[in-house]
């Protein structure tokens, strides 16, 4: 079966191009980036960091990973109502 987007002549709207999809899953894929930064960064300070800076980091760790979280939230719910 052919599941082209041209597969019976006419452009299959679910196979068009979303921006707002496209803008979120930027987003969501720069968040959860920053975010994995982020604990590797903490990783590598464990141990060998004052506690203060680990607990900097370990905020700044924990709101991006807050961030990241509120991106994919914005792209579900995009991709549930608007079906693209």
């Amino acid at each position: 079966m052919d599941t082209s987007p041209f597969s019976d002549g006419v452009y299959d709207e679910r196979f068009m191009s979303c921006e707002e999809k496209t803008r979120l899953t930027a987003r969501y894929e720069a968040a959860t980036t920053k975010f994995c930064e982020a604990v590797t960064e903490l990783n590598q300070k464990m141990g060998t960091s004052t506690k203060t800076e680990y607990d900097r980091l370990a905020r700044v760790a924990n709101e991006l990973r807050l961030k990241s979280e509120q991106a994919r939230l914005e792209l579900e719910q995009h991709l549930g109502g608007h079906c693209c």
